[in-house]
């Protein structure tokens, strides 16, 4: 528990101040490591050895949520998180270098998983274009190019929400992920590899965002979300959608 507390006062000090990660997203981490802190948070450093890292494992595999078993994807950011946690004490000296070993050696353990992980179905091309298609006959333009840009180039919803013009490099063919639409509202992303990047845009996509650009030029700035709430109300206002 003492730990965990030093561990996360550190990442705040330090990894905010850089603008590496957003509290809010901290803030997340500390809820997913809650359930291990809560059942072992009695143990003194002293009390970790081999059963006790095995036993903490196991449960992260085995721990329900929602009477649900975690998911592949869930146990492994949950063990990253737990073994930072760790590393951190490494490097505080709160281990002996005999521990510190036994912790190093223990990262490549296997660990056996019941997890729930649901089958992923990706669509084809063809398939992908029926949607779009059905869609746009249906007047849901804008739906169709968030899509689009979701299939395309692998966007969440909230990164294609939070693309500002001036991320729409129309000479380098390249497309700025560097903020997003939440339910907390507009947010810049933190300058990870994996969330603030550069991607190219085909031609399918460069010349429905070059269009759209064109006819908003007298309305818009830098600055002016390519998809604001205001392109989707009145398709939707009156209706249960």
């Amino acid at each position: 528990a003492e730990l965990s507390k030093d561990y996360f006062k550190y990442r705040e000090d330090v990894e905010i101040s850089k603008n590496l990660i957003k509290i809010s997203t901290l803030n997340n981490q500390k809820k997913r490591l809650n359930p291990i802190i809560n059942e072992y948070g009695f143990l003194s450093l002293s009390k970790i050895n081999n059963n006790t890292i095995n036993e903490i494992k196991s449960f992260i595999v085995n721990n329900k949520y929602n009477d649900k078993l975690p998911t592949k994807s869930t146990i492994e950011d949950k063990l990253k998180m737990f073994y930072r946690m760790l590393d951190y004490g490494i490097s505080e000296n709160l281990f002996s270098l005999k521990d510190a070993e036994f912790i190093n050696k223990s990262k490549k353990d296997k660990v056996k998983s019941k997890s729930q992980d649901k089958d992923t179905f990706i669509y084809s091309k063809e398939e992908a274009e029926f949607v779009f298609k059905h869609l746009e006959d249906k007047g849901y333009t804008y739906v169709s190019f968030i899509l689009k840009l979701q299939y395309y180039l692998g966007l969440r919803c909230s990164e294609a929400l939070g693309i500002q013009y001036k991320n729409f490099d129309r000479v380098n063919s390249i497309l700025k992920i560097r903020t997003v639409i939440t339910e907390n509202g507009f947010e810049e992303l933190t300058k990870s590899t994996h969330s603030n990047r550069d991607l190219f845009i085909p031609d399918i996509l460069f010349k429905l965002l070059s269009e759209e650009e064109e006819k908003s030029l007298d309305n818009i700035t830098p600055e002016s979300l390519i998809f604001p709430s205001d392109k989707f109300y009145l398709k939707y206002k009156n209706t249960s959608n």
